[in-house]
């Protein structure tokens, strides 16, 4: 038996740095590298599956060089709709009691949060990284949909969320979040946790990434006439920007 632990997240939005954060609290391992799909975590039996939900074909084959299952899998879904679960039956997650058997894996304990990043700066990090040849990283009609729609999950409360401007400039927040989801207090801050390369090549003003940017103007009339979207980046106390 397994416990499962589920991040949901849009691709740009901190979530492998909030993951080896995570990890690290919980094993006193860190991850020194996001190159492989799956991480294991020295002898700790706490395997990571890095965007599960893209090629779920392949994990199978993965995890089948394991003679044992981990004792913790944490799995992270890339750019998916909130309700989203590999062992949800159809891949719709319908609670705890609903898990299914997959890869081989038998859940037990499951937990899952989402993590959302400032819109303005997601749209720009995604946007330069296409600019930038890393290519994958939409940016218009489809993204803006996405965002709004786990933007409604942490305005509603209906999953454990992190903000990633939250847990980079505050420990109190930290705390909270690990308290409140896994019933433990931060061991390990974040200075020298690792997440994968910025988009923008460093790892300075990370919070000012729309500054950095000019958006097409196809996609600024996307944002500007929007209501949803403006209301919702305001609701989760962003702050509006002049695009």
């Amino acid at each position: 038996m397994t416990d499962i632990i589920e991040v949901l997240s849009m691709r740009r939005s901190g979530h492998h740095a909030i993951m080896a954060w995570l990890a690290e609290n919980l094993t006193g391992l860190q991850v020194n590298s996001w190159d492989f799909r799956l991480t294991v975590m020295g002898n700790s039996e706490f395997f990571i599956l890095n965007e599960a939900n893209l090629w779920q074909k392949n994990a199978q084959q993965l995890l089948n060089n394991f003679d044992n299952q981990p004792k913790t899998l944490m799995v992270n879904y890339e750019d998916a709709v909130s309700t989203f679960s590999i062992f949800g039956p159809n891949n719709h997650y319908y609670g705890k009691m609903n898990l299914r058997p997959v890869w081989g894996i038998e859940p037990r304990n499951s937990s899952r949060f989402l993590i959302i990043r400032n819109f303005y700066n997601l749209i720009s990090s995604r946007y330069h990284a296409n600019i930038s040849g890393q290519y994958g990283h939409t940016y218009g009609k489809e993204f803006i949909e996405l965002w709004k729609e786990n933007a409604r999950v942490v305005l509603n409360n209906s999953t454990p969320h992190i903000k990633f401007e939250d847990w980079l400039t505050s420990k109190e927040i930290r705390n909270q979040f690990l308290i409140e989801n896994f019933s433990i207090r931060e061991r390990f801050s974040i200075e020298n946790i690792k997440g994968t390369p910025s988009s923008f090549k460093e790892s300075k003003n990370v919070l000012d990434r729309h500054k950095m940017v000019e958006l097409p103007e196809s996609v600024k009339e996307l944002i500007k006439k929007d209501d949803e979207l403006n209301y919702l980046i305001g609701a989760l106390g962003y702050e509006y920007k002049k695009i």
